[in-house]
């Protein structure tokens, strides 16, 4: 890939950049034209053109992927290749068929084999719409994958994949659900239903017809049963919830509103039923169950008998004071099974004969401990119960008939990656265990243990080794609405040994939403010291690195910046020898003989380049890789910046993007290079290979552009 200085109408100038290798010229296809024949993005991957078209089918060019144990792929033979691992440390739906098993992840679709080995992957690498996969349905060699932007058709024996989205007629891209129907495949949205017909092609769309006279439905829950479709409708501002029927037979939509449901006089939940908040749903026998707070309504499938019945005794479940909620798993048989959301998940079943719920007894009480909560941690796959575990396995499972119990632990691998740095060209993760790429896999360092020491590990965590010795300071935080405490540990990279550092008890870093979250702002390689500041406080916190004692710092208000998610860092390559870290890799800034830069945030985040001669400054305006046509759709967001080599690297929710300050040239690296997604979390090159980790994605391994 040429380096381009051109500015002017980026667009077309960097697809032209991407062919001339295949064209031998500089083809320029205006946007309109592209979308006139149906094509969203042209690429080159491994020398293979890749042509993404809803209309047709785009064949997935050979490429390393997570599978360490498939002897079909010699990774001696192929270097260049990208390797990818999708992270699914949150696990949204499960499909087991013979050997096989196939898993929707927050970074793709991980296809495994029983014992837990990878056997591939799939990834926007491979061409889905999005890296966040909701839903799976399969039919024979067909995988029909949801995601948050539309859905896709993966063939499983021809490698080639469709993409469906809002121009091909659905509803809306975002919280994909799927459920199969003979020839049809039902798509719940954001905003409504489609029905996709998998033998024509086409696409009808329900909006505002579901009788609810809303124009706006998010759908939560599909059900398929022999004479009719379930929703589930969530509550909003402008939706009061419910649960929607489609007869196949007639064609007619019937809608149960908040007052279809009884709620008994002493229910402490909703009492004027202006709105309702119902959970799962599920078929036992010809009784459809869906859930709501503590308590189980059922009807009859066939509508004999239309009404909605509260289950005697589903609502003591609990106790009214509990804040546990009832989720009904979505499986048909001659009973229905919920999981109750608690410390500790526990399984019940209803007998559609009796009418009762009955309380599923598996032995061992701590079998079902720390899997995962909410909607999202369960489900069902013909006569199993999966769970998503939160400890060192990966799935739980318990089987309906026999009460059966079994766990899978993903093999020479991680669930979820946080790409720290590299030690000796080795890759180095961080994630409760140390693991080290080597030798072509990757292998937990079983000397280094942070399990006991490290609960949160977050997205991108402090990991500093202290020169001229071998300890090294990790500092995670994990944070959403709010941020969790603050851990802290020493790790001697020698011997292993850990040593918490409580790092929250000198600071008062706790606001109504949780603790503030922190910034590294750099190691004073002088003072010896590494220096955090913290969002919403006035103070700096200091660590002294040869005995790691704390002390505080004010700072006035001059001196305050605004916490971002802006880091300004080198490339975190490490060299330890003679059992110490000997090589200053960080600086404090990132220059070059001629040139600073430093990322400035406001309304927008602003590169910018100053001259260390004449002391002028100038911004710099970044090529936005979402330049050539695709279906990314969020602002463009600059990251961090860090100086390689003879290059400038920013990384940004779009791809990692590469300005070469002597030419005033760029270089581009997407999912079209082979990386899991576009959102950069964090980056180290070693050699002529880069590792990327990616938001919501995963781990990539690929060849330098």
């Amino acid at each position: 890939m040429e380096e381009t200085s051109n500015q002017g109408d980026v667009k077309e100038e960097i697809i032209a950049q991407q062919n001339q290798e295949n064209f031998k010229s500089k083809i320029k296809v205006s946007k309109k034209l592209l979308f006139a024949l149906g094509i969203l993005t042209v690429f080159i991957v491994s020398g293979s053109i890749w042509v993404l078209n809803f209309s047709k089918n785009v064949s997935i060019p050979a490429a390393e992927n997570d599978v360490d144990n498939d002897t079909s792929v010699k990774t001696s033979q192929q270097p260049t290749l990208p390797r990818q691992w999708s992270d699914c440390d949150d696990v949204r739906d499960v499909i087991e068929e013979e050997n096989t098993i196939y898993v929707a992840c927050l970074g793709g679709v991980l296809i495994l084999d029983k014992k837990g080995n990878v056997k591939d992957t799939l990834t926007m690498a491979q061409g889905l719409n999005s890296q966040t996969v909701t839903s799976l349905e399969k039919e024979g060699d067909i995988l029909y994958i949801g995601g948050q932007k539309g859905f896709n058709i993966f063939d499983l024996k021809e490698k080639n994949i469709r993409g469906f989205t809002s121009d091909n007629g659905l509803i809306s891209n975002s919280n994909i659900e799927l459920a199969l129907d003979r020839n049809y495949l039902w798509v719940g949205t954001f905003e409504g239903l489609n029905r996709y017909d998998t033998k024509t092609g086409e696409m009808k769309s329900y909006q505002g017809a579901l009788g609810n006279n809303s124009v706006k439905d998010n759908i939560s829950n599909l059900l398929v049963t022999p004479n009719a479709v379930y929703a589930i409708i969530l509550a909003g501002d402008l939706n009061p919830g419910g649960v929607v029927r489609f007869d196949k037979k007639t064609e007619v939509w019937e809608y149960f509103g908040p007052k279809s449901f009884p709620v008994d006089s002493s229910e402490k939940y909703n009492q004027d039923r202006s709105r309702i908040d119902l959970y799962g749903l599920a078929l036992a026998g010809n009784h459809v169950l869906v859930g709501y707070s503590q308590k189980v309504f059922w009807q009859i499938e066939d509508k004999k008998d239309g009404s909605w019945i509260s289950v005697p005794g589903s609502s003591q479940i609990t106790g009214q004071d509990s804040d546990s909620s009832l989720y009904l798993i979505s499986g048909k048989s001659d009973k229905a099974y919920l999981v109750l959301n608690d410390s500790v998940a526990q399984i019940f079943s209803y007998n559609p004969d009796s009418k009762q719920i009955a309380k599923v007894n598996l032995g061992n009480s701590n079998f079902l401990k720390d899997v995962g909560t909410g909607m999202f941690g369960y489900f069902n796959v013909s006569n199993k119960l999966w769970f998503y575990s939160r400890t060192d396995s990966f799935l739980k499972w318990v089987d309906l008939k026999t009460l059966g119990k079994g766990e899978i632990t993903l093999q020479n691998r991680p669930k979820n990656f946080n790409l720290i740095a590299s030690v000796n060209g080795n890759a180095i993760l961080v994630n409760k265990d140390i693991w080290q790429f080597k030798e072509g896999k990757f292998e937990k360092l079983k000397t280094i243990s942070l399990n006991n020491f490290l609960q949160d590990s977050s997205i991108s965590p402090t990991f500093q080794p202290i020169y001229n010795t071998s300890k090294i300071f990790i500092m995670t935080q994990s944070c959403g609405m709010g941020c969790s405490k603050p851990e802290a540990v020493v790790l001697d990279y020698k011997t292993g040994e850990a040593k918490t550092i409580n790092v929250s008890s000198i600071l008062n870093v706790k606001s109504e939403f949780g603790y503030g979250g922190f910034r590294f702002d750099k190691y004073d390689f002088k003072e010896k010291k590494l220096i955090f500041s913290f969002e919403d406080y006035d103070k700096q916190l200091i660590v002294n690195t040869t005995d790691f004692s704390l002390e505080e710092k004010e700072l006035n208000q001059q001196s305050v910046t605004p916490l971002t998610n802006i880091e300004t860092i080198c490339n975190l390559a490490f060299e330890f020898k003679n059992d110490v870290f000997v090589e200053k890799s960080c600086l404090e800034k990132v220059e070059n003989n001629e040139f600073e830069w430093e990322l400035v945030s406001g309304q927008n985040t602003r590169l910018i380049q100053i001259n260390k001669q004449t002391k002028q400054s100038s911004e710099i305006q970044v090529i936005d890789p979402n330049a050539t046509p695709n279906i990314e759709e969020s602002p463009f967001s600059l990251y961090s910046i860090r100086f390689i080599d003879d290059g400038l690297w920013i990384s940004t929710n779009k791809g990692l993007v590469k300005y070469n300050p002597q030419n005033q040239g760029w270089k581009i690296v997407t999912v079209k290079n082979g990386l899991v997604s576009n959102d950069i979390n964090n980056f180290i090159i070693n050699g002529d290979r880069m590792w990327v980790d990616t938001g919501w994605g995963g781990l990539s391994n690929i060849p330098l552009p």
